[in-house]
């Protein structure tokens, strides 16, 4: 018996809600962070998150031919561009973190 475009089980399905369940442990893990002295760690947990719910939502998408498109399209492409921002954000801030402490290097 084939997958029906209405059975919300499958696989596809379940990577959407994993997408979107890791976007907010992303978000409460780097409210914690705020507050945390272990504030590097937590924010590596946090980019961690980020990553494997953008993953999950490649994963969604490649699962359209099985599963279709009913339930996974919509929930896949917001979260793959929810964690694809945040991504941009924390490497914007990285990069501009690293040339910020280079440049406070030369003045010593």
């Amino acid at each position: 018996m084939s997958a029906s475009t209405t059975d919300l089980t499958g696989f596809a399905h379940r990577a959407t809600k994993g997408n979107w369940i890791d976007t907010l442990l992303a978000a409460i893990v780097s409210a914690v962070a705020r507050h945390n002295p272990a504030k590097l760690i937590m924010k590596l947990v946090g980019l961690l998150f980020i990553v494997a719910g953008f993953l999950l939502g490649v994963i969604a998408l490649a699962g359209i031919p099985k599963y279709g498109l009913s339930g996974v399209i919509a929930p896949a492409l917001v979260g793959i561009v929810c964690n694809g921002l945040l991504i941009f954000i924390f490497v914007t801030n990285l990069l501009a973190a690293s040339k910020g402490a280079s440049c406070g290097k030369g003045r010593r």
